[in-house]
């Protein structure tokens, strides 16, 4: 029986035989007695050695070299689920690399019989790990906000404005209530300077520093880097084709920045509309004036409510009526002085002369939106406002003394937050029976109709969904500080359906357009469950 020994000249003779098969005629052609047992002894051999190569036992080193190809598959997925990885073109390029390096070192380990090749594949996964971790280190990583969705570019100039009919009480320095106020508006698509995203000079100092450490947390080293970027310019020309632009006034959550809200500010500018952002000082967590003064969040500088308006609700639930009044009225004031800017047409001011003040409204999230509420209430220049998720006992804003909400059209955005059943331990910890509990729940749910009601322009009440967002996603913050790629996808969509439900009912009140997402023409975008309309309604006396 032939050997593997005599595999190799047994095949020589078989192939030098065929050779000359080849050049013969075919009558001419005689076929040695062995040689079919030759062929086919060697194709056994062939087959037979083929086969022990396949399931042979892998040796340490294989195994070795498997474990570390496998190891590099996780490492991939890790990094492609944060949203860094996708912002950064090196890092890609990076992870590519080991992409391709681990499917080649696996399949080499399987199928190759050479150990040089096999060991190369592996080293380029070893090399190509802390290569990649460098690049995710050493290269800045640029936090872009959701793009505005409008046809315009959009400009920003930051305004500081004093005013000398309002005093600060004497604990908080005295002095005329000023205000840094940031201006969003349509502009022309000409270079310039990036708007920042933070001001610099808010990390210069070790308090502030701090302060603003605690609100932005995950997103602290970016922000204050600069790697969060805007989509706005500063002090670029106002958009030629906008001849006047309706103006919004827009008010930030309590102890919140008005620089957290820029997603949505440059979203609404870049569809025609100016937008003036407040800061209202010492009532969000960090206020820089031009002189360097830094004047941070003043906790408890308005007194809890001791009182609530409806039986057995703790007072802690309701809003302090000072605080909104105040904040009222730091929205009539900045509309004060954007009139005189636009009359007196400063040159400096790319949107002086541009605003048609005849179509005002105002918005703002948690305590902002209440107060925006309130202004409407208290001042006829708006024609429209929105609350985005601030209730006081389950209100939007509070009904004046005559019992009536506001003459003005109004739209309220909440979290569609599923009631659960009180336990009995949380019960006894507010002394109610279940069936008081649930009258409770019925009043407040009554109290919340009621503000809708009672408006002359008629309100929208949007409900979106709750399980998947936070009373904070209104702001970019929850954006920011996403740590994978599905969180920020999430925190976008959230963003993008506040924005499209506040263009429509500031397009449709402003613009006198009809929104076919408030007409019912359109589907919901993601994350709203329902759009519910309330009828205009007669004030008192009429």
């Amino acid at each position: 029986m032939t050997s593997r020994d005599d595999l190799e000249p047994n095949e020589r003779i078989v192939t030098e035989w065929m050779q000359q098969l080849a050049k013969m005629p075919i009558a001419a052609a005689t076929v040695p007695p062995d040689a079919t047992v030759i062929w086919w002894k060697g194709q056994r051999l062939r087959e037979t050695d083929m086969q022990r190569r396949l399931i042979r036992p892998l040796v340490i080193g294989e195994l070795l070299q498997l474990g570390l190809g496998a190891a590099g598959i996780p490492l991939i997925a890790a990094l492609l689920r944060t949203p860094t990885t996708s912002q950064n073109p090196w890092v890609i390029v990076s992870v590519l690399m080991l992409t391709a390096a681990v499917l080649v070192a696996l399949v080499l380990t399987l199928w190759s019989s050479r150990w040089v090749w096999r060991t190369i594949a592996v080293l380029l996964v070893v090399l190509l790990i802390p290569d990649l971790g460098h690049a995710r280190q050493s290269t800045p990583q640029i936090r872009e906000l959701p793009r505005p969705t409008g046809a315009f570019s959009v400009g920003r100039v930051t305004l500081h404005l004093s005013d000398s009919t309002r005093q600060e009480p004497d604990n908080l320095g005295g002095g005329p209530r000023e205000l840094m106020v940031d201006v969003w508006y349509p502009a022309e698509p000409v270079e310039g300077i990036a708007a920042p995203y933070f001001d610099p000079l808010s990390f210069s100092d070790a308090a502030s520093a701090d302060r603003l450490r605690g609100l932005l947390r995950g997103a602290y080293d970016d922000i204050r880097d600069g790697r969060v970027r805007t989509h706005a310019t500063q002090r670029v020309p106002f958009a030629r084709s906008v001849r006047r632009a309706p103006v919004l006034v827009f008010s930030h959550g309590g102890g919140e920045a008005r620089e957290t809200y820029s997603a949505q500010l440059e979203d609404v500018a870049s569809h025609g509309f100016v937008v003036a952002a407040i800061s209202h000082t010492h009532e969000a967590v960090l206020s820089i004036f031009p002189d360097g003064r830094h004047v941070r969040l003043a906790h408890g500088r308005w007194p809890r409510p001791t009182q609530s308006a409806i039986a057995g609700l703790p007072p802690s639930e309701e809003a302090n009526q000072d605080r909104l009044e105040w904040w009222a009225n730091d929205i009539r004031f900045v509309i004060d002085e954007l009139a005189k800017i636009n009359t007196a047409r400063q040159a400096l001011l790319p949107f002086a002369g541009r605003l048609d003040v005849e179509r005002i409204g105002a918005f703002g999230h948690s305590a902002g939106g209440q107060a925006a509420a309130h202004a409407c209430q208290i001042d006829r220049r708006l024609r429209a406002c929105l609350n985005q998720d601030g209730l006081s006992a389950f209100a939007p804003y509070y009904l004046d003394s005559r019992g009536w909400g506001m003459n003005q059209s109004f739209m309220l955005i909440v979290r569609n937050t599923p009631r659960e059943q009180p336990s009995n331990e949380e019960l006894a910890a507010i002394h109610m029976t279940r069936e008081q509990a649930q009258q409770l729940l019925v009043k407040l749910d009554a109290r919340q109709d009621t503000s809708l009601r009672l408006t002359g322009g008629g309100a929208y009440r949007v409900l979106v969904d709750a399980a998947q967002t936070s009373h904070a996603d209104f702001g970019d913050l929850p954006f920011l500080q996403s740590t994978t790629l599905r969180e920020a996808e999430v925190r976008a969509q959230f963003l993008a359906s506040v924005r499209a439900v506040t263009r429509a009912f500031f397009d449709k009140t402003l613009k006198g357009s009809r929104p076919p997402l408030l007409e019912g023409r359109r589907g919901l975008p993601t994350f709203v469950e329902a759009v519910q309309t309330f009828e205009p309604a007669q004030p008192p006396g009429r």
